[in-house]
């Protein structure tokens, strides 16, 4: 194997940086829908309710995947998953500290357009 220390440093970084986002946003998808009955039912939300804090994720993702990939190629993948992988911790943060299911699923969309994939700055919550 050739080449510096530092070279190999870097490759370690990228590999962990990476390794916890895809960790983090494979996490956050199947979270959810798992503890979706115990969420419910803490909130006393309605099962309309609970129905759109899964589909808030499904249709912010859905939306904005192509959007966030071109946009990455303008900007810089680099930037915008660092940026997005930030982003999505905050939010996450944010949205597991809200009273409501109102206010949780008004921070659902942000934490998905936010994950590491995709997002630079999404929508405040």
């Amino acid at each position: 194997m050739t080449g510096t220390s530092d070279d190999r440093r870097y490759a370690w970084r990228v590999l962990s940086v990476t390794g916890i986002g895809v960790l983090l946003s494979g996490a956050n998808t199947s979270t959810l829908d798992v503890a979706l009955p115990t969420v419910a039912r803490h909130f006393d939300a309605t099962a309309t309710e609970a129905s759109w804090m899964l589909l808030s994720y499904m249709l912010v993702s859905t939306g904005l995947i192509v959007a966030f990939g071109r946009l990455a190629d303008i900007v810089g993948r680099r930037r915008l998953y660092l940026v997005g992988l930030a982003v999505f911790t905050v939010a996450g943060w944010r949205a597991a500290s809200r009273p409501t299911p109102s206010s949780s699923i008004s921070c659902a969309p942000s934490r998905r357009s936010a994950r590491p994939r995709s997002s630079p700055t999404p929508p405040r919550c």
